[in-house]
């Protein structure tokens, strides 16, 4: 639930108008904080010049959001998502601004690196999105070292059917404080399309508590709901490099056959322990390392099909 609240232009920003949805979510009334300051909602990890500064940015109708921590009436830390726009109201002379707040959906940094199952990739939250972190499974998946991909951009998982506007759209909303998943197409080293469930999880910085990266976490994507044989066209291979594939520079094994990660380079293996609580309404668990394998054919029977790639000697 969004609470709204109007805020004096000057500092120390008392609180002129309020409705009921910071009862939900920081535990104080309407009646408790009308005529108090916003500093109220400030503890030891709030930046109070960027607080202040977003307000002043905003008095000059020029609305913005940050990302920032509050305080409930118990001392409990909450990472918060708020919005600040001129507020005008029926007298000329009832001028603030409003202030619209929401719980964001953030991870600590601590928690995105957390030893756990599953592939992950820790991407930076400005574009290119260059990849900062992969754990062992997320090699497994694309067919690559983690040598092979940090430091390059997201992009290089793009293939010929990747939704781009999606994926960018998915990254927007993290950066924002949001939550993000949705089924989309990537590609392998081996130029292979993968359909995969993506989750795209807000991650604050320690320090700043601004979010700076995004966390991806990819599961394989749930069969089609429809019965009747799904008329998907056949696997894709890229014929020639685009988007800045992975074939344009690696020649790893094909996904049945997934590449070892470079003996020379440490594969930091972490997971994030609220990904667990964000899918608690998962039926099936996500699979441990070592468990991926290329999705399969989705054709129909009726067509024909390649031949078996031979086994690595």
């Amino acid at each position: 639930m969004v609470a709204k609240v109007v805020v004096s232009l000057q500092a120390p920003h008392l609180i002129l108008l309020s409705d009921g949805g910071l009862e939900s979510l920081l535990s104080f009334s309407t009646e408790e904080v009308i005529g108090r300051s916003i500093k109220l909602f400030h503890g030891p990890r709030t930046d109070s010049n960027k607080f202040h500064s977003a307000i002043k940015y905003a008095a000059f109708n020029k609305q913005n959001n940050i990302h920032t921590v509050l305080y409930n009436r118990f001392g409990d830390s909450k990472c918060a998502i708020m919005g600040l726009s001129l507020y005008q109201g029926s007298d000329s002379s009832d001028c603030g601004v409003l202030l619209e707040i929401d719980i964001s959906d953030a991870i600590s940094l601590q928690e995105s690196i957390r030893d756990g199952a599953g592939a992950r990739a820790l991407v930076h939250c400005q574009a290119p999105n260059n990849v900062r972190i992969v754990n062992h499974s997320f090699c497994q998946v694309f067919g690559v070292s983690d040598a092979q991909i940090v430091g390059r951009s997201l992009k290089a998982l793009y293939g010929p059917s990747t939704d781009f506007t999606r994926i960018s759209e998915m990254l927007n909303n993290a950066g924002n404080g949001r939550l993000s998943r949705d089924v989309v197409s990537l590609c392998s080293s081996s130029c292979q399309e993968l359909m995969l469930d993506v989750t795209v999880f807000p991650v604050a910085d320690d320090a700043t508590d601004s979010i700076e990266h995004v966390l991806l976490l990819f599961e394989p994507a749930p069969p089609p709901f429809d019965h009747e044989a799904p008329s998907f066209p056949p696997p894709h291979s890229c014929g020639q490099p685009s988007h800045g594939c992975l074939a344009s520079d690696f020649t790893t094994a094909p996904c049945s056959h997934p590449a070892e990660p470079h003996p020379g380079a440490g594969v930091f293996d972490y997971a994030m322990g609220a990904a667990h609580h964000h899918h608690h309404h998962h039926a099936h668990a996500p699979p441990s390392p070592g468990a991926w394998s290329p999705m399969p054919d989705p054709r129909p029977p009726h067509l024909p099909s390649h031949p078996p790639t031979a086994e690595h000697s």
